[in-house]
């Protein structure tokens, strides 16, 4: 099956991609991609529900690129506005700071 597999894969274009087949193991997911090392492995007993998994997750694979920009963009503009408000809340704190040492300083002396 995994040699099937495998030749599916390239027809599909993910050259440099392994297929591996895995239906003893309990997964939660019936398939997984693994971009860091390109092997795509399946988890279905039967034959044909593996195949639609790997196609399921070689368009997963290929999608990854149509998505990534996408993605960087939004992690960008994450990052960005995490520094913004880091900004505005050390500012408030640094002018808030004040006033909240005076009314302990209250406290003591009454």
């Amino acid at each position: 099956m995994e040699e099937e597999m495998n030749r599916m894969l390239h027809r599909l274009g993910l050259t440099g991609w392994k297929a591996l087949w895995d239906p003893d193991f309990t997964a939660p997911n019936r398939g997984q991609s693994y971009p860091e090392t390109r092997i795509i492995i399946i988890h279905d007993e039967e034959p044909d529900a593996a195949r639609e998994t790997l196609v399921h997750e070689a368009l997963e694979v290929k999608m990854r690129s149509v998505v990534m920009p996408y993605r960087e963009v939004l992690n960008a503009l994450i990052e960005a506005f995490d520094k913004v408000v880091y900004q505005q809340k050390e500012s408030f704190l640094d002018e808030l700071t004040p006033f909240m040492l005076k009314a302990v300083r209250d406290e003591k002396t009454s």
